[in-house]
C-alpha cells in the first residue's frame, strides 16, 4: 500500500504554482530564511551608445515591418489600407533620423577610432557604431586572439564524435536550474565512448551558451560584405585571392563521407553532404576578410587609447611571416606604432 502512495503523490501543478508565489512573497517581506541571489551586472564602458544603438535598431526594424506590409499592398498579397502604413513610415522616418544622430553622436564620443573607422570605404556611420558599441571596451581585450573569440572567428576544443560531428565542447556554460532560478553554470563535457578532441572554429551548439557575440559576428559579416559591393582597396583584393587559393587547392566539391572527388561518389543521392563547394570558399574568403579587419580594428583602436599591442599569435610564435597593416588598407597609423606590431619600419611611399 506504501508503494501505491508513493507512486501516486504528485502534488497539482496549481498547489505549486501557489507553494512557489507564497515562497517569493515571504522572501519579499524578508521572512524567508534563504537570502535573495545577487544579480550581477555586466559593466559597459559606453553604456549610452548601447541605449543609442538598441533605440537605432528598434526604429529600424519597426519601419522595416510596415515597408513589407506597404509592399504585400501594392503586390495585391494584403487587405490592409495603404494609408495606414504610409502614414506610419511618414512617422517613423524624422524619429528614425534622430535616432541615427544620436547614434552617430555618441559613436564620436567613444574616440578617434570612430573616424578612423568610417574612413575606410563601405564602412558607414550605422554600421561603425554598431561594431564600437558591440565591442563596448577594446581594454578588456588584451590580444586579438580574445577579440576574435568574442566575435565569433576564433578557435576552440571541441568533442567530436566518430562520423567527424561536434558533440559539445571541452568546457563550457550551460543553463541549469528549474523555471524562472536558471543560472549559467561552467560545465566540463565528459565524453562519451568514440569521442576525441579536435580544435575547431567556434560554433554553436544546442544546450550550450554560444561562445561568442552572434551580433557582432553578423555586423563584421555585413562590414565584409559592404567591402566587397563597394571594391574597397586592399580588403577585396584580399577576398578574391583567398578565394582563388581554395579554388587552386580544391578545384572539385568532396563528399564529406566518402572524403572523393563528387564525381567518384558511388552513393550520390544518399550523400548529400559535400565540401568545398563554391559557396564554401565564398564563406572561407570572408572569413579571412573578417578576421583581418578585426585585426585592423584592434591595433588601431587600442593604439589611439594609448595600449600596449602585440603581434598576433600566429605572426609571434606560430612563425607565420606574412603581416597585413592595418595602413596598407587605408587605416592613418603611426609609423612608432606599426613598428612595435611587426617589428620593422614601413615601407616608404
Amino acid at each position: 500500500m506504501g508503494e501505491v502512495r508513493a507512486m501516486c503523490y504528485v502534488k497539482p501543478i496549481n498547489c505549486v504554482r501557489k507553494q512557489n508565489q507564497e515562497e517569493a512573497e515571504m522572501s519579499d517581506n524578508g521572512h524567508s530564511e534563504e537570502t535573495k541571489r545577487e544579480i550581477t551586472l555586466k559593466p559597459r564602458r559606453h553604456p549610452r551608445l548601447w541605449q543609442s544603438y538598441l533605440w537605432w535598431e528598434e526604429m529600424m526594424k519597426l519601419r522595416q515591418k510596415h515597408l513589407l506590409r506597404l509592399n504585400a499592398i501594392t503586390r495585391g498579397a494584403s487587405s490592409y489600407a495603404p494609408d495606414f502604413e504610409e502614414a506610419r513610415i511618414a512617422a517613423i522616418n524624422p524619429v528614425l533620423e534622430e535616432a541615427l544622430d544620436m547614434l552617430v553622436a555618441d559613436a564620436q564620443a567613444v574616440g578617434p577610432i570612430y573616424g578612423l573607422f568610417t574612413g575606410i570605404k563601405g564602412i558607414g556611420p550605422s554600421l561603425a557604431a554598431k561594431v564600437l558599441a558591440q565591442v563596448d571596451d577594446i581594454a578588456s581585450f588584451e590580444t586579438i586572439s580574445k577579440l576574435w573569440r568574442f566575435a565569433g572567428y576564433g578557435m576552440y576544443e571541441y568533442w567530436v564524435d566518430e562520423k567527424g560531428a561536434v558533440q559539445a565542447p571541452r568546457e563550457g556554460y550551460v543553463s541549469m536550474g528549474t523555471q524562472g532560478e536558471r543560472e549559467m553554470v561552467r560545465k566540463l563535457t565528459e565524453p562519451k565512448e568514440g569521442w576525441h578532441l579536435e580544435t575547431r572554429r567556434d560554433v554553436k551548439i544546442a544546450g550550450w551558451k554560444s561562445p561568442y557575440n552572434t551580433m557582432l559576428k553578423s555586423t563584421v559579416w555585413q562590414c565584409v560584405a559592404s567591402f566587397i559591393k563597394q571594391q574597397t582597396p586592399g580588403y577585396v583584393e584580399l577576398y578574391y585571392q583567398e578565394k582563388g587559393r581554395w579554388a587552386t587547392e580544391h578545384p572539385e566539391p568532396i563528399c564529406r563521407t566518402c572524403g572523393v572527388p563528387v564525381s567518384e561518389c558511388r552513393a550520390k543521392r544518399s550523400h548529400k553532404v559535400k565540401l568545398y563547394t563554391p559557396a564554401h570558399m565564398h564563406a572561407h574568403a570572408m572569413r579571412k576578410v573578417s578576421k583581418v579587419l578585426l585585426q585592423h580594428l584592434w591595433v588601431v583602436w587600442r593604439i589611439t587609447e594609448g595600449l600596449p599591442i602585440s603581434r598576433p599569435w600566429i605572426h609571434a610564435v606560430g612563425g607565420h611571416g606574412t603581416y597585413i597593416a592595418p595602413e596598407d588598407f587605408g587605416w592613418a597609423i603611426e609609423t612608432r606604432a606599426y613598428q612595435n606590431v611587426v617589428g620593422r619600419e614601413p615601407a616608404s611611399t
